[in-house]
């Protein structure tokens, strides 16, 4: 029989459902969801920081799992300036991806957005 790597693992979630990039950018559908940009906050704050939440990782063993991006093509789909706004949205990502970089984040797993014509926001307005 095969032997099984003993593993202790801790998974946090800042994950809020319905979040935007930035909210001033795009709002999200209720005030209290936060942004991925609040979000990389409450980490740096939470788990970084030395003392907090007594969380030890270190960047070769973690993995980062972001997926954003569809709150902010749906609730800005038909507004005037679209390409440039979805183009700051871009730029604030890549920026907070950088934090969690400068942070020593080294693993990251990038989910996309879908086609918007798929998505079933657009579907209904269409």
């Amino acid at each position: 029989m095969g032997e099984y790597a003993d593993y202790h693992s801790k998974q946090n979630s800042f994950a809020y459902g319905g979040a935007t990039v930035s909210a001033s950018l795009v709002a999200p559908y209720e005030t209290s969801v936060l942004s991925l940009t609040d979000q990389i906050s409450e980490f740096t704050n939470d788990v970084v920081a030395a003392g907090k939440s007594g969380s030890v990782w270190t960047g070769s063993d973690s993995l980062f799992g972001i997926w954003i991006g569809v709150n902010d093509v749906g609730n800005s789909y038909g507004n005037s300036g679209e390409s440039t706004l979805l183009s700051k949205i871009m730029t604030v990502y890549f920026e907070q991806l950088s934090i969690l970089y400068s942070a020593a984040a080294r693993n990251f797993i990038l989910l996309t957005v879908p086609r918007k014509f798929v998505l079933p926001i657009i579907k209904d307005i269409e």
